[in-house]
């Protein structure tokens, strides 16, 4: 079993998925049943994390684990949502900075790397991993996982799109319509977005312009 994986696979990790590994840790009963739990309650619900204002962050592909045509098409998703960042105020912005062999925890950093997921929980084909944070709210440092089993360069790109969208808040809506978090059928078909929709940008809008969750009206409003 490789380095990145045994970080992964890590006891703490197979209990709380979404949970940092920080001296500030999330809530350590938050697991992705609760997460799915939740989701299906509240859907286009907001979650508690979000980029700190004003963040440059430095994306990195782990080496050897992309075509070419994937990272050309990989840079521009990542171009995307640093113009929805900066046209929505956040004061976050991303940047594209090349390979990486280790999946380092450093603040302004995010990780792309693909990893067997199917080991850690057979249902999650991409998930989005905070890895740092200044508070229960605020992160700094994340890694995005796909599984190797997603093999459509476009696939990928919608899961990217769908990820990237956690650290704006944004949550999974099964059952929504006009979103770029709505749910993927499987590894092989995307959810036909492939970047943030308006009503994902007006979510994310208010999350940083009022810096608490988006009322459940205004959810429904905005899908």
């Amino acid at each position: 079993m490789n380095h990145l994986l045994r970080i992964v696979l890590g006891l703490p990790f197979l209990l709380t998925l979404n949970t940092p590994t920080t001296a500030k840790p999330l809530s350590q009963s938050t697991t992705v049943s609760d997460v799915s739990a939740r989701s299906e309650r509240e859907p286009n619900a907001v979650r508690a994390w979000q980029w700190a204002p004003g963040s440059q962050v430095k994306v990195f592909l782990m080496a050897g684990q992309f075509s070419a045509e994937e990272k050309d098409l990989l840079r521009g998703a990542i171009s995307a949502w640093d113009r929805v960042a900066r046209e929505e105020g956040t004061g976050v912005s991303f940047s594209y900075a090349g390979e990486t062999d280790s999946l380092d925890i450093v603040c302004g950093r995010l990780t792309l790397a693909r990893l067997e997921l199917s080991q850690i929980r057979p249902r999650v084909m991409a998930f989005f991993r905070p890895l740092q944070h200044l508070d229960a709210a605020t992160i700094t440092c994340a890694a995005i996982y796909f599984d190797w089993k997603i093999r459509k360069a476009d696939v990928l790109i919608s899961f990217l799109a769908h990820e990237m969208g956690h650290g704006f808040g944004l949550l999974d809506c099964p059952r929504c319509g006009e979103t770029v978090m709505r749910f993927f059928p499987s590894v092989k078909q995307g959810n036909g977005f492939y970047e943030a929709t308006a009503a994902d940008k007006s979510l994310i809008r208010a999350k940083y312009y009022k810096h608490e969750a988006v009322t459940v009206a205004e959810r429904a409003g905005a899908y």
